[in-house]
């Protein structure tokens, strides 16, 4: 090959680089416009980096860190009558068996709802993100005794709790369109995809798609442990 095509060829390697680069910063650039407009429009409030905003939550995504983790693009709002929030979670984890065993830094974005009453922790997760010591002591992962649903998710918390949540009508709701949550204390929490940016452009989408198995749960379920979520309550 002449030294003029190997010139040609690092030019237009160079030159797909460049734009893919200028791409990506563009891709970012417009979302934040997104969501800044959106935070604008609903009246939210933006909050410094760092603020402390997860206190006492555990289960997946942080029992994974092996040091504190940082709360960032934090946004609270109101929907459907009760506190929303967003945010973006990093910590520094332990890579999967398998990988080259150097640490990873990981990051998570969380949508969430704030309820009036705590309610038992509960973890429903797709896949194997978690183990069964990733909880709080005397919470343990548990089957719903549907072989199909607890072949593709992993419920781990207070079993009484997931098992009265989950009803069969539940399952289908969440096994259909992949929806999860954990139970956090004071809040239902969702982990989203990581293209969704920094939370306010989508966060309304993304709380819904949280919400909408929590609709069918029976409401003798939710009085028997402390009264009906507000948001399942209000209108949108």
């Amino acid at each position: 090959m002449s030294e003029r095509v190997i010139l040609a060829v690092f030019g237009a390697v160079c030159l797909l680089l460049v734009i893919g680069a200028i791409a990506i910063i563009w891709s970012s650039v417009r979302r934040y416009r997104a969501g800044s407009a959106t935070i604008e429009e609903q009246g939210w409030q933006r909050l410094p980096d760092g603020t402390e905003v997860t206190a006492g939550w555990d289960g997946w995504p942080f029992l994974d860190a092996i040091e504190a983790g940082k709360a960032t693009d934090i946004v609270l709002g109101e929907h459907r009558g009760a506190q929303l929030m967003t945010l973006r979670w990093s910590q520094r984890e332990h890579r999967s068996p398998g990988d080259d065993g150097a640490d990873a830094f990981d990051r998570y974005n969380i949508v969430a709802l704030r309820t009036d009453v705590t309610y038992p922790h509960l973890s429903v997760i797709r896949g194997t993100q978690l183990r069964s010591d990733q909880q709080h002591a005397g919470a343990s992962d548990f089957d719903t005794g549907d072989e199909r649903f607890d072949r593709r998710w992993q419920t781990l918390g207070d079993a009484d709790f997931g098992r009265a949540i989950l009803t069969p009508q539940v399952r289908a709701v969440i096994d259909e369109d992949d929806h999860a949550w954990v139970f956090q204390p004071g809040w239902v929490t969702r982990v989203v995809p990581f293209s969704f940016y920094g939370g306010e452009d989508k966060a309304i989408e993304e709380v819904e798609t949280m919400v909408e198995p929590l609709r069918s749960v029976p409401a003798h379920v939710w009085e028997q442990y402390g009264g009906i979520p507000r948001f399942l309550q209000h209108g949108s």
